[in-house]
């Protein structure tokens, strides 16, 4: 079984919101949108106690008619072993499926599932003793003795003889909410579904003891350490007996002599009784538990001597370990990873390390596992799986009153169905393959995007701020590199579809086609021919995209809040920027620089040209600003 879902209401800064989990499930978005309370909530469904939740857990944009706080779980895919361990009639008709759900309310708390039942019988099965039980079965006899239910003496009995009088009267059945405190108390749930929640600020060498919930604990539960406690139990016997006989040959003289005096003393105060010292060995029952140590070839010592870095380490290959090894051949439950800002701690290669390994452990072989990263960082996004990603976010205050946390998603279909007037899908195939780098995840978790066709384009806007207002990432916005005009319509529909801020800058192209036909090549004019229809199609579709309506075949300029296009193309802007130019040709010739386009180049000519940009890039980088509110 798999978490497909969970619809969180009136938690923390969360105050309605339902997230879809993949095999591989990536939460982005600002500081305060609620990535890592969708976390906290599920890990205080599934594994919370009573009392873990106060007032102040409470959304303060909850209304009056709200219940306070309430977490459903959604799970998916159950096999045959899951519906064993969990009771029939809290499944789906079909029996693939269960809904949980936990609700808090000024300290009461109820966990229910939707199941179909018998409504009256509920209040039956709610009460919270056995003789309570037993007692509210007699009276609802007494009071509907038209069902014909018969005595039952016992709790279970009367469970049983409730659940047979539904079984045999399936019409009276309604799906309604029963009580399913036991699915979680006794950890009937547990057996079959594991969730891990890593936070941020966990503390690495208390995951790395055996004490209750641990990462450690959970991979070590199913060890069957009854034949070994067994053993040590007859040794500790034997042992025990010895340890006496020894004690009483070297102790017994020197306690006789004082149990004399002190019986002597007593006999003042009362006759007829004599005290005596016996010597006592303590004799407890084996508890054999595992620790962690490290072996390096010359020491053996306990993990916790390590230093923090090679402990996580260790609880990160303990996390994959888990996620590699719960599969349905191997009996134990399906797991959930869920880690919080993995990125901390670490390095980036050991970051990407991470991500590649915990993706592939829920891809290898029968695994039953799923992962779900909350993060800041691109390197656990991967961008040909843009599907994966879900980026939440909260308006401003001053936006929406009640600042309720959204979630977008880009599907595939739909990415492709916006983009499909621009282009064939065998040709959306070949190109998310160009577009989606690790750079274009970048954009995933900006403020606002401004879209190029390539680096030259990328490094010169980057460039281009002045000191007092300060480079465009301190507004949030990234600026990323599509590698080609074709890409733009579909980098700015992944990025629409996630609901991020995104403006294009193009090329015209107008010129293109005249400096064909300077070559003078035999097919020289037949190539400036389909040179020039081609620049003229992908610059309708981009406007056509954009919804510009006074459409133009070669536009320059501002062509709306979120389109420009150079004047034919960067270089001939920038050679028309007097300034620009003579500080490109001396910085050419400082760093012997032969070849006309490199990017680096061109950003340290941006850098050191001093005066006033350009027309083109101050419109640019006003558009890019007005993005963000920041």
């Amino acid at each position: 079984m798999r978490l497909s879902a969970v619809h969180i209401r009136n938690f923390r800064c969360i105050q309605d919101l339902e997230i879809h989990f993949d095999k591989v499930t990536v939460l982005i978005g600002p500081n305060d949108a609620g990535k890592s309370t969708v976390l906290r909530a599920i890990d205080w469904c599934l594994n919370g106690s009573p009392g873990d939740l106060s007032n102040e857990d409470v959304c303060r944009y909850t209304k009056e008619d709200d219940p306070a706080i309430s977490v459903e779980l959604r799970f998916a895919d159950l096999d045959e072993q899951d519906r064993e361990a969990i009771d029939e009639r809290l499944l789906s008709d079909d029996g693939k499926a269960l809904t949980l759900r936990r609700t808090w309310s000024h300290s009461a708390e109820e966990t229910t599932c939707m199941a179909m039942a018998y409504e009256p019988f509920e209040y039956v099965r709610g009460q919270q003793t056995p003789d309570g039980k037993k007692k509210a079965y007699q009276q609802f006899q007494q009071t509907h003795p038209d069902l014909g239910l018969p005595d039952a003496g016992t709790a279970p009995k009367v469970d049983r003889s409730l659940r047979d009088w539904e079984l045999a009267h399936p019409g009276e059945l309604t799906r309604t909410p029963v009580r399913a405190t036991e699915l979680i108390a006794k950890g009937k749930l547990r057996r079959r579904f594991d969730y891990v929640f890593v936070s941020a600020d966990l503390r690495t060498r208390d995951q790395l003891k055996e004490t209750r919930r641990t990462i450690l604990s959970r991979l070590t539960e199913r060890i069957d350490r009854s034949p070994a406690t067994e053993k040590v139990l007859g040794v500790m016997t034997g042992a025990h007996r010895s340890s006496s006989t020894i004690v009483e040959k070297y102790l017994g003289p020197q306690m006789e002599e004082i149990s004399t005096r002190l019986s002597n003393e007593m006999a003042e105060f009362r006759s007829g009784h004599a005290i005596k010292l016996r010597p006592g060995v303590l004799q407890q029952e084996p508890d054999i538990k595992i620790e962690v140590r490290v072996d390096d070839g010359t020491i053996d010592v306990p993990i916790d001597r390590q230093g923090h870095g090679f402990q996580r380490t260790v609880m990160l290959s303990a996390l994959k370990l888990l996620a590699s090894s719960a599969g349905r051949q191997s009996g134990g439950p399906s797991v959930m990873l869920a880690l919080e800002e993995p990125e901390t701690h670490q390095s980036n290669v050991q970051s990407r390390q991470l991500a590649w390994s915990l993706r592939r452990a829920t891809e290898v072989g029968d695994s039953d596992s799923t992962v779900v990263f909350a993060t800041h960082s691109p390197i656990f996004v991967d961008p040909l799986r843009f599907e994966e990603v879900r980026r939440i976010c909260r308006p401003r205050a001053d936006e929406n009153v009640s600042c309720a946390s959204r979630v977008r998603t880009a599907l595939p279909d739909a990415v492709f169905k916006r983009v499909g007037d621009y282009m064939e899908r065998d040709q959306i195939e070949v190109q998310l393959h160009t577009l989606l780098t690790e750079q274009f995840a970048e954009g995933f978790f900006s403020e606002g995007v401004v879209l190029v066709e390539g680096e030259t384009d990328k490094a010169v806007i980057e460039e281009a701020s002045t000191e007092t207002a300060g480079p465009l990432f301190k507004f949030g916005v990234s600026v990323i590199n599509a590698y080609g005009k074709s890409n733009l319509i579909l980098a700015q529909a992944i990025l629409d579809d996630l609901g991020i801020p995104a403006m294009t800058v193009f090329d015209s192209d107008r010129g293109n086609a005249d400096r064909i036909r300077k070559k003078g090549t035999p097919k020289a004019e037949e190539e400036a021919v389909a040179e020039e229809n081609k620049a003229r199609r992908e610059n309708v579709n981009l406007q056509r995209y954009h919804r510009v309506t006074a459409r133009q075949d070669f536009p320059a300029g501002r062509l709306g809040d979120r389109l420009f296009a150079w004047d034919d193309n960067l270089e001939q802007v920038l050679r028309d920027w007097t300034e620009w130019d003579r500080e490109f040709e001396r910085v050419r010739k400082e760093l012997h620089d032969s070849k006309w386009k490199r990017p680096s180049t061109y950003r340290l000519a941006t850098r050191r040209c001093e005066g006033e940009l350009c027309a083109s890039l101050l419109e640019i980088r006003s558009m890019a600003r007005s993005l963000t509110k920041v």
